[in-house]
């Protein structure tokens, strides 16, 4: 059967409008999402500053649970002149010698919070002011910088990931 030239221009014409409206959809929703994801960074950078406070005053008054339930399962904690702690139970053990001395203290303060343009991670730095307390029994300040990478769960809470942070004070002279 033969189909005159005007019949397939008509079929290629509106094959190609198809198309090109499919194009022009696709960019749009990607567009969409673009701006979409724009527009959760600041609300994610909000809530994890929000998270920075209250955990921070959550260690000021010592309550190790409130602490520990910031972060998210298979997180790593590094601290200075410690093992790393790489499960929920070694992360409280590290945090109840920080908090529950007498004489303990610790505070922090987010100087930078930045999200990733994926949404799905992002991290924190900033300054720490503490006191711990010595191997001879004696209170000792302490101050540094600490770096924290959360991650956004799939309840749309953040959790940390990674939490690791340096002192400022000389490295312990070591025993001859």
């Amino acid at each position: 059967m033969k189909t005159s030239s005007k019949t397939t221009d008509s079929k290629f014409s509106i094959v190609r409008q198809l198309l090109l409206a499919g194009c022009c959809a696709a960019f749009l929703l990607a567009m969409v999402g673009k701006a979409r994801a724009a527009d959760t960074q600041s609300a994610d950078e909000a809530k994890i500053r929000a998270s920075e406070v209250a955990m921070s005053a959550a260690a000021v008054s010592k309550d190790l649970d409130k602490v520990v339930s910031y972060y998210a399962d298979g997180a790593m904690v590094f601290a200075p002149n410690s093992p790393g702690a790489t499960t929920k139970e070694t992360i409280r053990n590290a945090w109840k010698g920080y908090l529950t001395p007498a004489g303990a203290s610790t505070s922090w303060k987010a100087m930078k919070v930045e999200v990733a343009k994926s949404g799905d991670l992002a991290y924190t730095s900033g300054t720490y002011d503490g006191t711990m307390i010595g191997a001879d029994g004696k209170p000792v300040k302490d101050s540094g910088n600490y770096l924290t990478v959360w991650k956004k769960q799939t309840d749309g809470t953040w959790k940390i990931l990674i939490d690791t942070w340096a002192t400022d004070l000389p490295v312990p002279k070591a025993k001859p």
